[in-house]
């Protein structure tokens, strides 16, 4: 390979370089990230107890004496979405969004 003479040349050359370069960095962080999530076994999550500390909510309790600090007459409509990392409750979610 010749090297090249003019100032376009250099240019050209050292750009060419640097998309190489980052090209294989891309690459590499594609793989990893890919080795990360398919092959690699992800550790066991478990959910943590409430503690007798914590605010539980039921369904049917009423919310004002459990969160406090929410003006619930400020808006005619008030929707309450609770999450869980535990997952029972599909036939519960089918049976909301079909009501």
């Amino acid at each position: 390979m010749s090297k090249p003479t003019s100032a376009n040349g250099v240019l050209s050359s050292s750009l060419q370089a640097a998309a190489n370069i980052a090209t294989l960095i891309a690459a590499s962080l594609l793989s990893i990230v890919l080795v990360k999530n398919y092959f690699l076994p992800r550790p066991l999550v478990r959910p943590t107890p409430i503690t007798a500390g914590a605010r539980a909510v039921s369904a049917g309790d009423n919310l004002k004496a459990k969160i406090p600090d929410v003006d619930w007459k400020a808006n005619g409509e008030t929707v309450l979405l609770a999450l869980s990392t535990c997952c029972h409750s599909v036939p519960k979610v089918r049976q909301f969004s079909s009501s």
